[in-house]
């Protein structure tokens, strides 16, 4: 019984969803905030916060949903431009083992490819999920042997404030977690030891949103 719900539920869905007319959309949102470097080392973890600029754009389609609460479903292509700052070790303590001061910051540009799902609400807010990969292309002191890749997630609220016939525009709030995969070798440049077993990035960006289309 449940699942001929579920799958009434799902066509129900589907068909309410107006595929037929399905508009193109192009979106471009600059953004900045703080970032939230976590290094896990074997016996402990460092929090470190810099800054983050982040070019996003998006394009694809959305398309018009019978719905009291959603005016229109976007599936869109997300990419762009990421500078993220790590904050690296400076100082090793031979006596404990670790690396005791984070204090150096290397910004380091990654270009990024996804896919997002953005829904649009009648009272003009929305949100938004993406989730895709981020692939270094360089930074200025890193000097890394690999360039670093970067799975991430990313939830975004925000609400339309200007609505004209060709476009809009938007203010957002961004929260982002990603997960940076190193080369083994690059562990010790970065963090002057061998025990870092992974670094997370979790971040909080606010944004300006032109979106062109319906």
């Amino acid at each position: 019984m449940k699942r001929k719900i579920l799958i009434i539920s799902l066509i129900i869905t589907i068909f309410s969803i107006n595929t037929v007319f399905a508009e193109f959309q192009f979106h471009i949102n600059p953004k900045l905030g703080v970032d939230m470097g976590i290094a896990n080392y074997n016996d402990y973890n460092t929090l470190n916060f810099n800054y983050k600029a982040n070019l996003n754009m998006q394009i694809g389609y959305g398309f018009g949903v019978d719905s009291d609460i959603l005016d229109n479903v976007g599936l869109l292509f997300d990419f762009g431009l990421d500078n993220n700052t790590f904050t690296t070790s400076t100082k090793y303590d031979a006596n404990q083992q670790a690396a005791v001061k984070l204090l150096s910051s290397s910004s380091y540009l990654s270009v990024y490819t996804g896919l997002a799902l953005n829904f649009e609400c009648d009272n003009n807010a929305f949100f938004a999920i993406a989730s895709g990969a981020k692939f270094g292309v360089g930074g200025d002191k890193l000097n890394l042997k690999t360039p670093i890749i970067s799975p991430y997630v990313r939830l975004t609220f925000g609400e339309t404030l200007v609505e004209k016939e060709f476009y809009s525009m938007s203010v957002m709030l961004d929260l982002e977690y990603q997960y940076n995969i190193f080369d083994n070798a690059d562990y010790y440049k970065l963090f002057i030891i061998d025990n870092v077993k992974n670094y997370h990035d979790l971040s909080i960006t606010l944004g300006l949103g032109i979106k062109f289309g319906d």
